[in-house]
């Protein structure tokens, strides 16, 4: 793991989180309906996110490579893993506000995620962090590809953000977030795998040079591809 490559997956989930602000900003601004509003939310999700990884990973020289994707991933994932600790914290104690303000801030959330979402099992927030974990590291492997994999990731990312709002609101929390687990671990074994991003994890124990040229050499592979 490359400490500083690390900090800078997690700054650029940072810059991700302010980038979508003014895009909801925006919205607000055109009085949008709630409802429209909370799904402009959702699906600017991936370009700003796919968009800054790729910034991150192809900003400069050295940065793609397997492992330092990989460092990346894993520090997107840490930054918002804690986040979502400081938020669960937060949700726990406005349960436990019986002000005007907080009745209102529960009515949003159970808008946006359903009813089962402030009564959620314990298991379910460490379940949807590793699943979410999971998902951020294959992005950025697979984002390390060629700059021009970030706009079939960006699309990927909204609609799987938004497959998991739409999910939870009619199947409920547990099974969506099983469901959501499945998935993701798919999508991090697939790119684990050996030829999938450079040889798969065996070669981020190996030195930055050889890890750059097998994830090159996956690079000129899906150049082919595209259009």
């Amino acid at each position: 793991l490359s400490w500083p490559h690390f900090g800078w997956g997690a700054l650029g989930w940072y810059a991700a989180l302010l980038l979508r602000a003014p895009v909801v900003g925006v919205a607000s601004l055109l009085k949008v309906p709630e409802s429209t509003l909370q799904l402009v939310a959702v699906l600017a999700s991936g370009p700003c996110e796919e968009g800054v990884r790729a910034a991150v990973l192809f900003g400069w020289p050295g940065q793609h490579d397997l492992a330092s994707a990989f460092s990346i991933g894993v520090g997107w994932a840490s930054i918002e893993a804690a986040f979502t600790v400081v938020n669960a914290i937060a949700v726990a104690h406005l349960m436990q506000q019986k002000t005007e303000k907080a009745r209102e801030a529960r009515q949003q959330i159970r808008k946006v995620y359903g009813d089962g979402y402030l009564k959620q099992s314990p298991w379910l927030g460490p379940l949807e962090r590793v699943s979410a974990n999971m998902v951020h590291i294959s992005f950025s492997l697979l984002t390390g590809l060629h700059p021009a994999v970030a706009l079939p990731a960006a699309l990927a990312h909204s609609a799987m953000n938004l497959s998991v709002v739409k999910a939870a609101k009619r199947f409920g929390l547990p099974r969506t977030e099983c469901a959501f687990f499945g998935v993701a671990g798919v999508l991090f074994v697939v790119h684990l795998q050996p030829g999938a991003s450079g040889e798969g994890l065996s070669d981020l124990r190996t030195v930055p040079q050889q890890s750059q040229s097998a994830h090159s050499t996956t690079s000129q592979a899906v150049l082919q591809l595209l259009p």
